[in-house]
């Protein structure tokens, strides 16, 4: 199988999943190194981050945007083919182009209440 095969399979899976389920872990995007890497980039600005307020951010969770000017890994998820092919599946019909709104890193700490699986408008 061809790179282009194996990167539209993969697109057409996350898409079908996102489609059927609303939502999807994508486990393979990138190397544990990678995501360790990122989470070391990360650490200082959720240290300098204060406690989301209210009862639908969270009373134990921490979060702040901005994240493709923060991180070059980031951008690389932002850009990565196969998330890109799913949302031009599922968006692509619908739209002339499509534009990334908001980018966001969130840490949940122990004690916070759980939430279920939701879709943000």
């Amino acid at each position: 199988m061809t790179r282009h095969a194996m990167l539209e399979k993969a697109s057409n899976d996350l898409a079908d999943k996102l489609r059927t389920k609303g939502h999807a872990i994508i486990r393979s995007c990138r190397t544990a190194k990678y995501l360790t890497d990122l989470s070391a980039e990360l650490d200082p600005v959720f240290a300098a981050t204060p406690f989301s307020e209210g009862p639908f951010y969270g009373q134990r969770t921490k979060r702040f945007g901005g994240m493709l000017k923060r991180s070059e890994r980031v951008q690389y998820l932002a850009r990565d083919p196969v998330i890109l092919g799913a949302v031009e599946q599922i968006l692509g019909p619908a739209c002339d182009r499509v534009q990334l709104n908001v980018a966001q890193a969130i840490e949940i700490h122990p004690g916070e209440l759980r939430r279920v699986p939701h879709q943000d408008w």
